[in-house]
């Protein structure tokens, strides 16, 4: 028990993590390469860095019990004077950060449990898609990743999405994959490897096109 009230004291007070070398180490890594233009250095590197700097000093107590309470992940995007790597390292602020926590492949929340018990005890999920999921990927089959790179038609030109209709693009993927999945789970699943690709392909095509569609309407 005393050993454990040290590690914890010690978690309390510490103002120098990982989080802060690692920021240094890239900082120094993107200086060399980009030493005959300090204007890039300027512009991207050192926000970035500040910005993890400063978050460093937030006792990584904090930062584990905000992770218990929700464990999903907020990405901060480049830009600005390094605003949101900064939520990034501030507990309950980071969930602040854009539209919403990152999106897996079926547009739920990626979640990294780091619960105290983490070590010891882990939970199976009896998600019927993930195991399906699973079970394919197992094959080499696998679910293509929405890209948010895609662009939409608006008064006859192409445009980048906004931030926040990426997100909505990557929820609704996410949702018509996982009825998608699960109405069709036995087909999946008895299909050989190529055929079950050419048949995940062609209605992923079609999931998609429906979300760019849904989303022209609804913006």
């Amino acid at each position: 028990m005393g050993k454990v009230q040290d590690a914890a004291t010690a978690g309390l007070f510490i103002v120098k993590d990982s989080s802060a070398i690692s920021g240094l180490t890239e900082f120094l890594g993107f200086a060399n390469a980009y030493k005959y233009d300090t204007n890039e250095i300027v512009e991207k590197s050192a926000p970035r860095y500040l910005a993890r700097l400063g978050g460093s000093f937030v006792p990584n107590i904090l930062k584990e019990v905000d992770a218990w309470s929700d464990p999903s992940i907020f990405k901060a995007e480049p830009g600005g004077l390094g605003h949101e790597y900064f939520l990034q390292q501030v507990p309950y602020a980071r969930r602040e950060i854009g539209p919403g926590p990152i999106l897996n492949v079926l547009g739920e929340p990626v979640r990294v449990e780091r619960y105290p018990y983490s070590r010891w005890v882990t939970q199976r999920s009896e998600d019927p898609a993930w195991n399906t999921l699973g079970q394919l990927a197992s094959r080499g089959v696998f679910m293509p990743v929405p890209a948010i790179t895609v662009k939409v038609n608006e008064n006859g030109t192409r445009r980048e999405l906004t931030r926040e209709e990426k997100y909505t693009y990557q929820q609704a993927v996410g949702q018509g994959y996982r009825k998608f999945i699960e109405q069709n789970r036995e087909r999946l699943l008895a299909l050989p490897p190529a055929q079950a690709s050419d048949f995940i392909d062609k209605n992923a095509d079609r999931i998609r096109r429906n979300a760019r569609t849904n989303l022209k309407n609804s913006f």
